[in-house]
C-alpha cells in the first residue's frame, strides 16, 4: 500500500512539473497532428476535423471534451482581446473542434487583408488547451526589400526614396502607398505599378515591394465598335492622344475624335481638347477645354432637304485629386463653360424649324473609382449644373421651352466584375434630376444625340430621366496591334419624364443588341 502512495504522488508532481508550453491540447498522437495543422500557413492546412479535448483525468482516465470560454489574441497591434471575441461569440460555450479554430484564424486572417495589413497573418500555436481558453497569435511583418524597375526614365531618387522609407511602417499597411501613387499621379505621363509578395532575408521574413515606374511623352488610345450602347450611332470609332509635359512643368494636352455614323446615313461627329496644367503640389490643376458635337445627315428621304445641328463648349476649370484610400481614388473639378445650340431644318413644302440657345453654366463634379478584388471595378460620377442666364445667354426660334437659369442633378454608376480572364459582366446606370425645367440642350437623352433629328430608333427625351443596362463582354487579344477584340451583348432600358406634367406623358423604352469592339491600348 505504501508503495502505491509513493507510485501515485511521484507521477502527480511528474505531471504538474511538466512544461506546459510542450502539452498542444492533450499528448497524444493525435494532439501532435493537431500541432502541425494548425501551425502551418493556409494552403497547407489538413482539412481534418477533430475533437478538442481537455486532458485526460488523472484518476479515471478519461478525456473530456473542450468547451470554449475565452479566446485571445497575442501580438496584435491591429485588434484587441474584445474584437476577437465578438467575432468567436458563435462558438463561446460549446464544444469545438480543430476546424471551428482554424476557421477563425482565418477570418482575422481577412480582417487583416481587408483593412491593408498584407503581409500580417494570424495562426493557432502550439499550447495545451484547458479551462476554455484558446490562443492566437498575430505575425504583423513589414517591408524587409524593395526592387525598381524603370522604363523610359532614369531612376528617380525621390520615388525611390519614398518607396524605401515604406520598411520602416510596422506593420506594413498597403494605405502607405497612398503617397507614392498620388506624387506619382501628378506626373504627367508617368505609371506606376507595384507587385507585393512575402519573402525571405536573412531568416527575418518579410513582405517585398516591387515597383515599376515608366514615363511617355505620348499615349494613345483608339477603338472601332458596333452597337455599343454608350455609342449614339450603329457604330462608333474613336480615337485618344494626350501630350505629357509639352513645356516640362508637368502639363497636359489631351485630343480626342469620335465619328457616329447612326442607322440614318447621318454623320455625327464629336471631337475636342483640354490643356491642363499644375498650380499647387497638393494635386490640383488648372485647365481649358472646348467640345464641339455636330451632325449633318442627308435626310431628303425622310422629306428634309436640310439638316443640320452644333452643340459648341468652351471653358476653364479647377481639378483636385482626391485619394480615400489604396482603393478608392478620384478627383473633384469646378467648371465654367460657355454652351451654344443650334438646330436647323427644312422641309420639302417650305417649313423650317430653327433653335438657338446660348448659356453659361457652372458644374460642380466629382469621379471615383474604386478597385475590389472580390468585385471588380467601380466608377461613381455625380454632378451638379447651374445655368447663369447671363447678359450673353439667350433662346430664340421655333421651341423657347425651359428656363436658362436651370439647375440639375446628374449622376452615373457602373460596376465592372470579371468572372474569369475572358468573360465580365458590366451593369451600369445614369440619370438625370431636373430641379426646374432647362432649355432643350440640357434635358436627359436616352437612345440618342441631342438633336431632335437625328434619334435612332427608340429615342426618349425628357427633363429628367434615367438609364440602366446590364451588358456582358467576352474578350481577347488579337495582336501587337489591335490589342484585343471583344464581343458583347446588352439589354438596356430608359424612362424619362418632365416636371410638373401628368403621369402620361412619362415613357419608358427599352433596346437591346449584340456587337463586336477592337481597341489599340486599351
Amino acid at each position: 500500500m505504501f508503495k502505491k502512495i509513493c507510485l501515485l504522488f511521484l507521477l502527480t508532481h511528474v505531471v504538474f512539473l511538466y512544461d506546459s508550453d510542450g502539452l498542444n491540447f492533450r499528448p497524444s498522437p493525435a494532439a501532435v497532428r493537431q500541432s502541425l495543422m494548425l501551425s502551418q500557413n493556409q494552403a497547407a492546412y489538413d482539412t481534418s476535423d477533430i475533437n478538442i479535448q481537455e486532458p485526460a483525468d488523472y484518476f479515471t482516465g478519461t478525456p473530456k471534451p473542450l468547451t470554449l470560454y475565452s479566446v485571445t489574441l497575442e501580438g496584435s497591434s491591429v485588434f484587441g482581446d474584445e474584437q476577437v471575441l465578438e467575432m468567436s461569440k458563435d462558438l463561446i460555450g460549446k464544444s469545438i473542434t480543430t476546424a471551428d479554430l482554424e476557421s477563425l484564424a482565418q477570418r482575422l486572417n481577412k480582417l487583416y487583408q481587408e483593412k491593408g495589413y498584407v503581409f500580417s497573418y494570424v495562426y493557432v500555436p502550439f499550447q495545451q488547451l484547458k479551462k476554455g481558453v484558446v490562443r492566437l497569435k498575430a505575425i504583423e511583418n513589414s517591408v524587409i526589400k524593395t526592387t525598381f524597375r524603370w522604363i523610359n526614365m532614369p531612376s528617380d531618387d525621390d520615388l525611390k526614396k519614398d518607396i524605401e522609407n515604406l520598411k520602416i511602417v510596422r506593420p506594413f499597411n498597403i494605405d502607405s502607398l497612398n503617397l507614392v501613387i498620388d506624387k506619382v499621379r501628378r506626373k504627367p505621363g508617368h505609371t506606376l505599378s507595384f507587385t507585393l509578395k512575402s519573402t525571405q532575408v536573412e531568416d527575418e521574413n518579410g513582405g517585398e515591394i516591387i515597383a515599376i515606374i515608366a514615363r511617355q511623352s505620348i499615349t494613345h488610345k483608339m477603338g472601332v465598335s458596333n452597337t455599343m450602347p454608350e455609342s449614339l450611332g450603329s457604330w462608333v470609332a474613336r480615337g485618344d492622344v494626350q501630350f505629357n509635359s509639352l513645356f516640362g512643368t508637368g502639363d497636359q494636352l489631351k485630343v480626342f475624335g469620335a465619328v457616329y455614323p447612326t442607322h440614318k446615313f447621318n454623320r455625327l461627329m464629336h471631337y475636342g481638347a483640354e490643356f491642363s496644367a499644375p498650380i499647387m503640389d497638393l494635386g490640383t490643376r488648372a485647365f481649358i477645354f472646348t467640345d464641339l458635337l455636330r451632325d449633318q445627315p442627308d435626310l431628303r428621304l425622310q422629306g428634309l432637304t436640310r439638316a443640320r445641328g452644333r452643340l459648341k463648349s468652351y471653358g476653364i476649370g479647377l481639378e483636385q485629386d482626391l485619394s480615400l484610400s489604396h482603393q478608392i481614388q478620384g478627383h473633384a473639378r469646378l467648371m465654367l463653360d460657355r454652351k451654344n445650340f443650334t438646330e436647323r431644318t427644312q422641309s420639302q413644302q417650305g417649313v423650317q424649324r430653327d433653335i438657338q440657345q446660348k448659356n453659361l453654366v457652372l458644374h460642380l463634379l466629382s469621379h471615383f473609382e474604386k478597385m475590389d478584388y472580390d468585385w471588380g471595378e467601380t466608377e461613381l460620377n455625380v454632378g451638379y449644373h447651374h445655368g447663369l442666364n447671363d447678359e450673353n445667354s439667350h433662346q430664340r426660334g421655333t421651341d423657347q421651352r425651359g428656363n436658362l437659369n436651370f439647375r440639375k442633378i446628374t449622376a452615373a454608376l457602373s460596376q465592372q466584375y470579371a468572372i474569369d480572364e475572358f468573360w465580365s459582366l458590366v451593369c451600369s446606370m445614369r440619370g438625370q434630376y431636373a430641379l426646374n425645367q432647362p432649355v432643350y440642350m440640357e434635358r436627359f437623352f436616352y437612345g440618342g444625340a441631342p438633336f431632335s433629328f437625328a434619334p435612332p430608333v427608340g429615342v426618349l427625351v425628357g427633363d429628367s430621366g434615367v438609364q440602366a443596362k446590364i451588358e456582358v463582354r467576352y474578350g481577347l487579344a488579337i495582336d501587337d496591334f489591335l490589342k484585343k477584340m471583344t464581343v458583347y451583348s446588352y439589354l438596356e432600358t430608359g424612362k424619362v419624364w418632365k416636371r410638373g406634367l401628368k403621369v402620361s406623358t412619362e415613357r419608358t423604352s427599352m433596346l437591346s443588341g449584340m456587337g463586336i469592339g477592337v481597341c489599340e491600348e486599351c
